[in-house]
């Protein structure tokens, strides 16, 4: 019933937001099954692309047409991940900063992919980036407020910071 350690590193304290980077990952996840709990009509099976684009280009690589929100969840969504010079085009966070892109949920769409959806597991943060942004769209609401009302709240985490960038 008592803070045992409490360590901050590389000049940040207690009340100081910063970047969690991976850890957002499990915090999409946990977000997306609060959620299900909650009634939001989101599913494992959700078809990614009819979730975001609404109606399919003809065009559309039949891969991602069969992309689910399972996909993006296990990391096995496909996309080019790496930061790789021969792959300009990549769903790499720190690449899709660089590149001054304000969507990134449209960027990542546009990502090519690699693998087909299930095949073979990339370590990607864009892929959990695009299921909250599938979150929203399906529940019409914000994931910031999603997080405070199905997260934040009941289990009384005070004070928290939840940052998205801007779509």
């Amino acid at each position: 019933g008592r803070l045992v350690v409490e360590e901050y590193f590389h000049g940040t304290h207690r009340d100081q937001p910063h970047d969690l980077r991976s850890a957002s990952k499990s915090h999409v996840a946990v977000l997306i099954g609060a959620a299900m709990q909650a009634g939001i009509p989101i599913r494992l099976d959700s078809p990614v692309y009819a979730t975001m684009l609404g109606r399919l280009p003809d065009d559309l690589d039949p891969r991602k047409r069969a992309m689910t929100l399972e996909h993006l969840l296990s990391m096995t969504a496909g996309y080019q991940c790496g930061s790789d010079r021969e792959a300009p085009h990549t769903a790499d966070e720190d690449v899709m900063q660089q590149s001054g892109e304000r969507d990134f949920y449209r960027y990542t769409l546009a990502v090519p992919l690699v693998s087909t959806p299930g095949e073979t597991l990339y370590y990607c943060s864009a892929e959990p980036n695009l299921a909250g942004g599938m979150l929203e769209r399906m529940a019409g609401e914000p994931q910031v407020e999603l997080f405070d009302r199905l997260v934040a709240r009941p289990l009384q985490m005070r004070p928290y910071h939840l940052i998205l960038q801007p779509t």
